[in-house]
């Protein structure tokens, strides 16, 4: 009786937390303990969510010059501290109700630039080194990254539902 009653309880334990379509949903989510803070001291400071958009991804392009040029290390760090940035500014665009077409538009347009940015970084270095394997990686990361990015957006203009897998664009 009592198995019964406790199992009862982990099911209802169960249904009431917050189910995700996603790993993405799941980080934003949990994520939301550091970001909401954050965006909430941007908001008052005037912070305008496309201004953090440029400004992270002009990081990260600085962060692929620091790849490109064999500063490994220094980039990974860098952009340790560079990547919280793209959850920032849509939490600030939520928080402060600046949510837009343009912004969005802004913001996964900067995200593949980011992201051609630093392959591109890591490409060159490895390139110089004469690692081919590596070389190819970066572009094959770099065309996958715009490919799942392009693969959702034209599903989603001829009207579906392109949402699935662990990891979104």
């Amino acid at each position: 009786m009592e198995e019964a009653r406790a199992r009862k309880a982990r099911i209802k334990k169960a249904k009431e937390q917050p189910q995700y379509e996603s790993f993405t949903d799941w980080a934003r989510d949990a994520a939301r303990i550091i970001t909401v803070p954050v965006a909430s001291r941007l908001a008052r400071l005037g912070v305008h969510p496309n201004q953090l958009t440029i400004l992270g991804s002009a990081l990260n392009l600085l962060v692929g010059a620091m790849l490109a040029t064999g500063r490994l290390t220094l980039g990974g760090w860098v952009l340790a501290i560079v990547a919280p940035t793209d959850a920032l500014d849509g939490a600030l665009a939520r928080l402060a109700g600046q949510r837009s077409p343009l912004g969005a538009f802004l913001d996964s347009t900067m995200d593949r630039i980011s992201e051609a940015g630093l392959m591109i970084g890591l490409a060159f270095h490895y390139l110089h080194q004469g690692k081919t394997t590596e070389v190819l990686l970066a572009f094959i990361a770099l065309v996958g990254a715009n490919l799942v990015s392009y693969t959702r957006a034209r599903a989603e203009s001829l009207g579906y539902t392109c949402k699935i897998g662990l990891l979104t664009r």
